[in-house]
């Protein structure tokens, strides 16, 4: 069984080559820069995945296009390695056709996902099902996954631990269903 950590695609037809047909559920993180929370969020909930034997394909992307081709940031790298995960996903920029492959679009927070919500309105199709990540949290204290880009590595640990909580209950949503 392949699963592909991420998708360094940038268009539908490198997308559709990668015949995605084949995967159980393909899953898309979403962030603003795409350099952060999105590809933190995409290597945990991956490993996670492999560790469970599920045949998923997972990607990130932000809203914006401020570090297109760009690593994910240094101290997001740093909390993934501390847990034995290693980043290496190239940020790209959510595209209309995101909607058309994925079948769930995950955003960090509700800028975010009013922008997705914006831009599945152009999609000839819709596939993909659109929510906020920590819908899956079982903390309930916030809806959104905090932004650690500005913050301390104590930021990026929290923000590590709040998408580990995440994805545990995606994974319990997508294998209850």
């Amino acid at each position: 069984m392949e699963l592909i950590n991420c998708l360094k695609a940038t268009s539908l037809a490198s997308i559709q080559a990668k015949n995605l047909d084949n995967y159980m559920k393909k899953i898309l993180f979403l962030c603003l820069g795409n350099i952060c929370r999105s590809p933190l969020a995409e290597g945990v909930f991956s490993t996670m995945a492999a560790e469970q034997g599920l045949d998923l394909f997972v990607d990130s992307a932000g809203t914006g296009a401020y570090h297109i081709g760009e690593l994910p940031y240094h101290a997001t790298r740093k909390v993934a390695k501390k847990y034995g995960i290693e980043l290496t996903h190239k940020a790209r920029q959510l595209k209309v056709a995101d909607f058309e492959v994925f079948d769930y679009i995950l955003a960090m927070d509700n800028n975010n996902f009013r922008h997705a919500d914006q831009l599945s309105q152009k999609a000839s199709s819709m596939r993909a099902s659109l929510h906020l990540f920590r819908e899956f949290d079982s903390d309930k204290s916030s809806m959104e996954v905090d932004d650690p880009y500005y913050g301390t590595e104590k930021d990026f640990e929290k923000c590590y631990q709040t998408v580990k909580r995440c994805s545990e209950g995606l994974l319990m949503f997508l294998t209850n269903r």
